[in-house]
């Protein structure tokens, strides 16, 4: 291997270990921006010479000092061995940009293009879980592609939906390892990088230690996690603030195992011992990648007949999102992220047949009414087959069956709450939820009606602006420089109640 030093285009030495193979504008073409993260942003690009699309991720120029020798040497180990579970590296991109104003000489990392996307732009076409074998498979192979890594010396230190990318077999394949540890901005998802690499809700207690050094255990912690939002379809802690994830990992607290649903009630108690080995706060007490694959091994055979089904499932849905009309995008224009261009990135998001015309936030608050009041409805839901009639495809005819065959409507509810409807995701609550008001109307009345606009928040600062208060009509929330507290469910019927309730809880700090 040659050890000649070159500068790159920003200032910064390189060792030519590999001599990475260099792309430039010559044979590239229909530049589309399909994403933005931490690094910079990432163009679908066709190659005129190889016959097909790519990916290219540019580095930001504020960050090209700190980033192109974690580009490069992504580059390097990845053009010297390869895995089926990780992204294909074609080389270096160095060139100006056609869209580029500033026409300054920029890098980036070619890879092959994933059609298919990320799990994470897979949930949000899906809005629900995959089918079981699927979320099974993909643990395995993203266990499979972290073992490879560290066979190789490599830490990934930013493993999330986002990053594990899918083939057109939806087959994984993990991205931007290396990257991470030099990003110090939010991605697309809002997610906060943090100075250990890593998006801050992935990331294990010990890394928010100031002198921590990270280690294999850090990733398997971020597996964990990641094991976790495949078979639940949602963020980890969702809606908490940075300061709060700071304060409550350390302290144990990890998203809730209820969460998780597989039918086989064994193997569901066997997924949420493993969930919690692998984010155990003490790091030496986590599984080994090799442990892990046996474990992920062991749970997918068991499903692995199922498999070609529940790809063609998921496949199915997929397409049908190209006869609907599709949603505003919500991915940043080409315009808006390199102030050049007309076009931004047309992604059309998932959409059923379904009874809610009233739009997604219709949908959210329908969805957020039956979680909210899970209890309630298993205890006082009578009329439950005129329901899961009213579901029709969405309940498929064995969980139906199953569903009729037991013996109260509290176990039918039982049984259609851990099945369709955890399952199905937003867009079968709500419609679940209008079928109720159909068919049981006097119960959704004294649940307490939907809200169909904002909530009514009252914000109110208490002992010297130490403590604010956020009160709303179905959840009070305290913080504090030291404390958060979260009251779910709060069945209050007036105003003067929820304020002698705030004054109570302030009372208590």
């Amino acid at each position: 291997m040659a050890v000649e030093k070159r500068k790159g285009s920003c200032g910064f030495k390189v060792m030519g270990l590999l001599n990475p193979k260099a792309f430039d504008n010559e044979h590239l073409e229909k530049w589309e921006l399909i994403g933005i993260g931490g690094f910079g942003h990432v163009f679908k690009v066709k190659h005129k010479k190889m016959g097909h699309d790519v990916a290219i991720k540019l580095l930001d120029s504020s960050d090209c000092l700190d980033m192109e020798g974690a580009l490069f040497k992504e580059a390097k180990y990845l053009e010297t061995s390869s895995s089926d579970y990780v992204l294909r590296i074609y080389g270096i991109y160095e060139g100006i940009p056609p869209f580029s104003k500033a026409k300054l000489q920029t890098k980036g990392i070619v890879t092959e293009f994933m059609r298919r996307g990320s799990i994470e732009s897979l949930q949000k076409q899906l809005n629900c879980t995959p089918p079981v074998p699927l979320a099974f498979r993909l643990a395995h192979e993203v266990a499979l592609g972290i073992n490879f890594l560290h066979s190789m010396g490599i830490l990934h230190r930013d493993l999330k939906p986002s990053n594990v990318m899918l083939s057109e077999s939806l087959n994984v394949k993990l991205a931007d390892f290396g990257l991470s540890t030099q990003s110090t901005s939010a991605n697309t998802s809002n997610e906060v990088k943090a100075a250990h690499g890593g998006s801050l809700k992935y990331m294990p207690p010990e890394a928010f230690e100031a002198n921590y050094t990270p280690s294999r255990s850090y990733d398997i912690y971020s597996f964990g996690i990641l094991v976790w939002s495949i078979f639940t379809g949602e963020q980890p802690y969702k809606d908490a603030l940075e300061f709060v994830v700071k304060m409550k990992v350390p302290e144990g607290q990890r998203p809730p195992l209820d969460q998780l649903f597989v039918e086989n009630k064994e193997q569901l108690e066997e997924l949420k011992t493993f969930i919690c080995q692998c984010w155990e706060g003490e790091p030496s007490k986590r599984p080994t990648t090799k442990k892990c694959i046996g474990v992920t091994e062991k749970m997918y055979s068991i499903h692995k007949n199922g498999i070609n089904h529940a790809v063609y499932q998921v496949f199915e849905k997929l397409d049908s999102v190209k006869s609907e009309p599709p949603e505003a995008s919500v991915e940043p224009s080409l315009a808006e992220a390199t102030g050049n261009g007309e076009n931004g990135v047309d992604r059309p998001g998932f959409t059923t047949q379904l009874s809610v015309a009233d739009g997604r936030k219709n949908v959210d608050h329908k969805a957020n009414f039956v979680d909210r009041n899970r209890a309630s409805l298993i205890k006082s839901t009578t009329k439950v087959m005129e329901i899961v009639e009213e579901l029709g495809d969405m309940v498929q005819p064995e969980a139906c069956s199953f569903i009729k065959v037991q013996k109260t409507s509290h176990m039918q509810m039982t049984e259609l709450y851990s099945g369709p409807l955890h399952s199905g995701g937003k867009q079968v609550k709500a419609a679940f939820y209008d079928a109720l008001k159909k068919h049981e109307p006097q119960l959704v009345k004294e649940l307490g009606t939907i809200f169909r606009v904002c909530p009514i928040y009252l914000f109110v600062f208490y002992k010297s602006f130490k403590v604010l208060i956020v009160l709303s009509l179905s959840q009070v929330t305290v913080l504090t420089d030291k404390n958060c507290f979260i009251f779910h469910e709060l069945k209050l019927q007036s105003f003067s109640k929820m304020f002698l309730l705030l004054l109570t809880t302030v009372d208590h700090l």
